[in-house]
């Protein structure tokens, strides 16, 4: 057996919200069919669903290894205003004790993001 993909899928409060707010940080749209979309940024994807659990939102995960959180963080702080997106945020890198710089986004479904680059410690 190959494995060939891998993508999780992460819930949406409102579908059409979240669509825009993903497209607004740089995201591309792939396709959409209905109540699913995928997404991606890069070579790496994530299928956008219309389907919302409270409890599965706040819990989901998702970790996204940059060369540079720094500059990833200026790039979304730039693009996006988070105040149109009730729920979603964004917060500045700073150095973990397991050796990432992280920077934290919620979705305005609550999903957070950890945008981690790798540092020497």
């Amino acid at each position: 057996m190959k494995c060939l993909d891998l993508k999780c899928f992460v819930p949406a409060k409102n579908h059409s919200h979240s669509k825009k707010f993903y497209k607004s940080l740089g995201f591309k749209e792939n396709w959409s069919a209905g109540n699913l979309s995928e997404f991606a940024i890069g070579d790496f994807r994530f299928l956008l669903q219309d389907f919302y659990d409270e409890a599965l939102a706040k819990n989901m995960m998702l970790h996204l290894l940059v060369d540079s959180a720094q500059e990833f963080y200026d790039d979304f702080a730039d693009k996006v205003d988070f105040s149109q997106y009730p729920g979603a945020s964004i917060e500045p890198p700073e150095m973990q004790p397991w050796g990432m710089r992280v920077a934290y986004m919620r979705d305005p479904s609550g999903v957070l993001w950890h945008i981690a680059e790798t540092s020497a410690v």
